[in-house]
């Protein structure tokens, strides 16, 4: 993949969340190889909904500071940004509560809200501050029924990284 002019690294297609290589993408041998052994020692079944737990325990001690330790048991791993969602969102709201979703957004939460019943509305980011939360909407989004206010940064679709301060 050529560098694009405007950034010292090549750019990688990651649009659809394909990193394949007819975007561009390719696996490092390391990990081809590391594949193959996997399921040559025979783990080529299903593990756990929550991910193994060699899995959960590498990333609990990743993120995990001095001051803060992470419980492997309160790691739940996920195929995805989809499963991810679903997961998050079936949590966090019952039946006929409302989600407050970030608008523009990631269009992905509407429909598993629906799926699972539960009711959405938006809250809006402002273009002229780099797509912060605009505190006024979402103040006037909040209602008795909401149950969750959905926070998206960086954000999917536009890329904005908030500042600490915001």
């Amino acid at each position: 993949m050529k560098p694009n002019k405007d950034h010292a690294l090549p750019m990688i297609n990651l649009g659809l969340g394909e990193p394949s290589v007819a975007n561009g993408f390719t696996i490092p041998k390391e990990i081809n190889e590391a594949v193959i052994a996997a399921v040559n020692e025979g783990h080529n079944g299903y593990t756990q909904a929550s991910g193994s737990l060699p899995a959960r325990q590498a990333v609990a001690e990743k993120f995990s500071s001095e001051t803060k330790k992470i419980d492997p048991n309160h790691v739940f791993l996920t195929m995805g940004c989809s499963g991810a969602l679903y997961n998050a969102i079936s949590v966090m709201a019952e039946r006929g509560q409302t989600i407050l979703v970030p608008r523009p957004g990631f269009p992905l939460c509407q429909p598993i809200c629906e799926n699972l019943g539960i009711k959405y509305d938006f809250y809006d980011l402002n273009p002229e501050k780099e797509w912060e939360i605009d505190f006024d909407s979402l103040e006037a989004a909040i209602k008795p029924d909401t149950a969750a206010i959905l926070v998206n940064n960086p954000s999917n679709p536009n890329g904005s990284c908030w500042t600490l301060e915001h």
